[in-house]
């Protein structure tokens, strides 16, 4: 990213805010549309999962929007805290509702407890290392991620139809973004990183949308 007041720093951080600012539409719009499908044809705990996805959209984007909208130094560290941390509830947000669609019983619960585990250790990490160890925390996101691979077998058999090749679609994007974070320092390629992140939750509200009425 440019240098901190730079012209350059904040035509970034404007493309930057805008970006990530219509991850809080894509939350607050998509999540009502989620809902109102599930009504009637889904459990419960579906539908719970459905609202814990459109909750961690609206936390990651709205933080991410007001890190890179806020300029005073002290402000904009915390939310660069909260930012990265919002990925961590991000991942987790979006494992939950397939976890409620295609799986169940103990392996649904072990599941949940070790995705959530694994994000409060996230948040834990950011909140009192922040800016340590950076590539770990890279690795640490890809492995959450992508922690449901070995899953799959037993997820296909209920899966809708459509519902893989997004989930796919959109881990590859989140993955491919990868290359863009960690090699952010060249101009715009933050910007960049955010626009595979908002295609990589795009792909999966589009694989819940399929999903609704199927699964366990």
């Amino acid at each position: 990213m440019a240098e901190l007041n730079s012209t350059q720093y904040f035509r970034e951080e404007r493309a930057n805010a805008i970006t990530h600012g219509l991850g809080i539409l894509m939350g607050v719009l998509g999540t009502p549309l989620l809902l109102y499908r599930s009504m009637g044809v889904d459990s419960g705990w579906q539908s719970f999962g459905l609202l814990i996805f459109g909750l961690s959209m609206v936390v990651l984007y709205l933080s991410s929007t007001l890190y890179h909208s806020i300029h005073r130094p002290d402000w904009k560290f915390r939310m660069r805290k909260a930012d990265h941390i919002g990925i961590y509830f991000l991942i987790a947000g979006t494992h939950t509702p397939f976890v409620f669609y295609y799986l169940e019983g103990a392996t649904a619960r072990n599941y949940l407890l070790i995705l959530w585990g694994l994000a409060l250790l996230g948040t834990l990490y950011k909140l009192f290392l922040f800016g340590r160890f950076e590539r770990l925390s890279v690795v640490f996101y890809l492995i959450m991620g992508w922690m449901a691979v070995p899953f799959l077998p037993q997820m296909l058999d209920r899966m809708a139809d459509g519902c893989i090749e997004w989930i796919v679609i959109g881990g590859l994007s989140y993955t491919a973004g990868v290359i863009f974070f960690v090699t952010d320092h060249k101009p715009f390629f933050h910007t960049i990183w955010h626009v595979f992140v908002l295609a990589g939750t795009a792909a999966h509200f589009l694989a819940l949308y399929f999903s609704i009425g199927s699964g366990v």
